[in-house]
């Protein structure tokens, strides 16, 4: 019997993946005990109530076969004094060596369980090239796309690194837009992250401008900001008719600023680089 047959065998498919089971609860680093599976009547019915005594030799020696193969030890807690080989209380004790948990988990197509996406960014981040103090002010701050992977984004974060050094002049979408597959509002909200990736205070590459249509009548006095779009046409009817015809309107004296989206409130209003401006007057 060769190895690959014996781990086709229902006995040892049973076995081993109690093995396996185990092995998925923790990870390699929390493992401090030997995982051993009792050969019992719940694991090896084929040893407990085997028929005749054939079958259950062929059962024992499958067993055999996947220790010499290396995929783990069979043991006893009972000595040999005590009777027959399962009735020592025999145990199956999993190798620890990586090489044949690979084995056991390519042939039964048990993949290790993925790390947590947060996991496995902290990962790629601590093996990564980037400066210490780099890696602690991203560590915690993984970026997640749908559809790809912790690694695909991290390598395509790190790129942004070699974009800067071309010293061209971008705003945050562009960024974003160059570097994960033509989706611009990846880096929205995070500056902090690009200027620490950068090893800056700040982030060198500014949000998209607010673009702003301001109408005056004349001279103005006051300032209203309206964020719905047919409500500031309203408005610049009726401030038109209060310059041409003299009527009463509750936006004489008024700048009309339309910020839709309630970008209004965006921090970057109060910078002279954070908003353009389209003005009309009559």
């Amino acid at each position: 019997m060769t190895p690959e047959t014996a781990l086709a065998d229902p006995l040892a498919k049973r076995v081993l993946g109690s093995a396996l089971d185990r092995l998925d609860r923790s990870r390699p680093e929390e493992r401090t005990n030997a995982v051993r599976i009792p050969i019992d009547r719940k694991t090896a019915p084929e040893i407990f109530e085997a028929e005749t005594s054939a079958d259950r030799e062929i059962a024992w020696h499958v067993l055999d076969v996947l220790a010499g193969a290396g995929f783990g030890t069979l043991a006893y807690r009972r000595a040999a004094r005590h009777g027959s080989r399962e009735e020592r209380q025999p145990v199956f004790e999993i190798s620890t060596i990586p090489a044949n948990e690979d084995r056991l988990r390519a042939f039964y197509g048990r993949p290790r369980p993925g790390l947590k996406y947060s996991e496995e960014w902290r990962c790629l981040v601590q093996s990564s090239d980037l400066d210490s103090d780099i890696k602690a002010a991203i560590l915690d701050l993984p970026i997640s796309i749908p559809g790809r992977s912790a690694t695909e984004v991290f390598g395509r974060l790190s790129s942004i690194r070699a974009l800067y050094d071309r010293r061209e002049t971008l705003h945050l979408r562009e960024v974003s837009s160059r570097t994960f597959w033509g989706l611009s509002k990846v880096l929205d909200n995070r500056s902090d992250l690009v200027a620490a990736l950068l090893g800056l205070a700040e982030c060198p590459y500014p949000a998209q401008p607010v673009h702003l249509n301001v109408y005056f009548a004349g001279s103005f006095s006051w300032i209203l900001f309206v964020e719905n779009k047919t409500s500031f046409e309203r408005a610049i009817r009726d401030a038109r008719e209060t310059l041409l015809h003299g009527r009463f309107s509750p936006y004489a004296g008024a700048a009309l600023i339309y910020s839709g989206g309630f970008m209004g409130t965006a921090g970057r209003m109060r910078k002279s680089s954070g908003c353009r401006r389209g003005v009309g007057r009559n």
